[in-house]
């Protein structure tokens, strides 16, 4: 199964995508954590959103192929994105599920997307940080 969560920063995907793929005993695929990889590496920043999901979709591929349930995690809900998405789940035989994550509190969203204070605890929200226990689980 192929499970691409999408919305905006500060939604909650992140939480989400880690959350079910625990429990389905799946793997965390997120675009945030390859996007930087890319940019460590070089990668002009200017061609990184098309990169970081051709990417993303050759892992997932590989995971897909491997009889793995995948949870991806990215911002854009574009339409060429999804297409490509169902696309790799019919070649690999799987179902493809869209979620479009929202968090509708509105305070609650702008906390999470204000940078962190120098007092914050290390575990607090950053956008497009990476996580310290890293961008996969597998249950």
């Amino acid at each position: 199964m192929w499970i691409a969560l999408s919305g905006l920063p500060g939604g909650g995907k992140t939480t989400l995508a880690r959350a079910l793929a625990a429990r389905l005993g799946g793997v965390h695929l997120r675009i945030d954590t390859i996007a930087p990889a890319l940019v460590r590496d070089g990668l002009p920043t200017a061609d990184l959103g098309g990169r970081s999901y051709a990417v993303a979709r050759a892992l997932a591929g590989d995971l897909l192929a491997g009889g793995f349930t995948v949870v991806a995690d990215a911002a854009g809900p574009l339409s060429a994105t999804r297409t490509a998405w169902h696309d790799l789940a019919r070649a690999a035989g799987v179902v493809c599920c869209d979620v479009e994550v929202v968090c509708c509190d509105r305070r609650e969203h702008r906390r999470r997307l204000r940078p962190p204070s120098p007092t914050s605890p290390a575990t607090s929200y950053r956008p497009g940080a990476t996580s310290k226990r890293g961008s996969s689980s597998r249950g």
